[in-house]
């Protein structure tokens, strides 16, 4: 997971939207948020986060979208994440959907993921927080194996999942204004505390990497990338119905292995000329 975090192993993205109404099939986009909680590791109380009179509030609550990609690389989309680097762009991949929310939005070419890994960057993301401050330096369950073996610096012993005690950003919203729902979609990886324990209203349980790699997903739902979204955006209707403001994370399983994509899709990468740093259809037609 090594890039920026426009693109990188973890894609983030945060954007508000001035209306509630809204649809796509399946478009991954990205950005930064920044959440400060202060000097205390690990609030035990809703008081001790920050607060906002009601003087200070906005009168229009927008709604956030954070749509996140597992394991994908900042150079490979057919966006130029970098106008200084060239090889911010794929040369063989294609991700119109990408390329046009970045032409409606911004792109922060020097903000980083919290972490290379998946774990520590999701709860880095959700609350704000360093991976080190959490100790939540690796992923959940690996404790041991190759990577603590042999090496100069003995890793840490990290927890294994993200503590209830720490606040999210749902949950943070939801203390300015209590109003609002939150919903998380699509591979959790956190813990056996699934979203609902973390200030989400509605998600998929405490998932991991398994779901989007089943066979059963193929061939039409390849990585879930399809049912993830519909859920999504099935979830955005509702509110957008009710006049309700929120919070929403679309946490899509791919580009993690094992690799999928749909056959069709597939078949018209392989008749695309190869790129000099690109060649991979099967992980093409995943991300297109």
């Amino acid at each position: 997971m090594n890039g920026k975090l426009f693109i990188c192993s973890t894609l983030a993205a945060v954007f508000t939207l001035a209306q509630t109404s809204v649809s796509a099939e399946c478009m991954p986009a990205a950005g930064s948020i920044i959440t400060e909680l202060g000097e205390n590791p690990s609030p035990p109380n809703p008081d001790n986060s920050p607060k906002v009179s009601a003087a200070g509030r906005p009168k229009e609550q927008p709604n956030f979208i954070v749509i996140l990609t597992d394991d994908q690389g900042w150079g490979t989309t057919s966006v130029t994440v970098d106008p200084a680097v060239p090889e911010s762009k794929s040369d063989f991949f294609k991700t119109p959907n990408l390329e046009k929310l970045a032409s409606q939005g911004l792109r922060f070419t020097q903000a980083y993921s919290g972490h290379p890994n998946c774990s520590p960057s999701r709860a880095a993301l959700l609350t704000g927080r360093s991976p080190a401050a959490l100790h939540f330096t690796d992923i959940c369950g690996r404790n041991g194996g190759g990577l603590y073996v042999g090496n100069k610096i003995i890793p840490p012993q990290h927890i294994n999942a993200l503590p209830e005690g720490e606040l999210t950003l749902p949950e943070i919203i939801k203390q300015h204004h209590p109003t609002y729902k939150a919903a998380h979609f699509g591979k959790w990886h956190l813990g056996k505390v699934g979203p609902e324990g973390h200030g989400f209203d509605a998600g998929d349980g405490p998932t991991g990497n398994r779901e989007g790699s089943v066979k059963d997903n193929l061939p039409n739902d390849p990585k879930r990338i399809f049912s993830v979204t519909r859920r999504a955006n099935n979830w955005m209707a509702e509110q957008a119905k009710g006049k309700q403001p929120f919070y929403l994370q679309v946490s899509h399983y791919a580009t993690h292995l094992g690799l999928q994509s749909r056959p069709e899709t597939k078949q018209r990468l392989d008749k695309r000329p190869s790129g000099t740093r690109h060649q991979n259809t099967e992980f093409g037609a995943m991300i297109e």
